[in-house]
């Protein structure tokens, strides 16, 4: 599971399921840094916020990681509120770096938050449902037409959905019907 870095949705998740990998997003991790060091204000904490973010931006290896964080943590040593976030970083990194446990597991979940963001902006230019039956009716055409609807602009490892909707994806082939 990806999330965000809130402690209560992975203990949630942790409860019900004790297996389940849970993987913090990158990028909601970071914000929160920004926002604890202020970072968008002021420019004090800038340039280790790039170096943090170096770490967090793209998946790297376990040696990678380490080479680069103590790096980090020798050039900043003398602060501690940056060495107080790369401990952090060292403490969560169970969390942080689930994906070098589960092969292709993102880093992110932006995608689902892209769909959420679209929804809003689609509701945001509704003044208001006359019930809830007409909102019913409504989200259930929205999601109907998400699912159905192809796949035009994927690039890279993805260009391969162009063309196919999201609900041709995850039919199942072949179906075992028990009667």
């Amino acid at each position: 599971m990806v999330c965000d870095d809130n402690i209560n949705i992975i203990q949630a998740c942790k409860n019900i399921y004790p297996s389940a990998i849970v993987q913090i997003c990158h990028n909601h991790y970071k914000e929160n840094i920004r926002k604890v060091l202020q970072v968008r204000t002021d420019e004090q904490y800038r340039p280790f916020m790039q170096a943090v973010a170096s770490i967090l931006g793209k998946k790297r290896s376990l040696d990678d990681l380490q080479k680069r964080a103590s790096g980090i943590l020798k050039k900043y040593q003398q602060d501690q509120r940056c060495v107080s976030v790369m401990i952090d970083i060292q403490r969560r990194h169970e969390h942080l770096f689930a994906y070098q446990n589960l092969k292709g597991l993102p880093i992110t979940n932006n995608l689902i938050e892209c769909y959420n963001s679209h929804l809003q902006g689609r509701l945001k230019t509704i003044k208001g449902f006359q019930s809830f039956t007409h909102a019913k009716s409504w989200l259930n055409g929205y999601f109907i037409q998400r699912r159905m609807k192809k796949f035009t602009d994927c690039s890279g490892k993805f260009k391969n959905l162009n063309g196919k909707s999201s609900l041709q994806l995850t039919q199942i082939k072949n179906p075992k019907i028990f009667t």
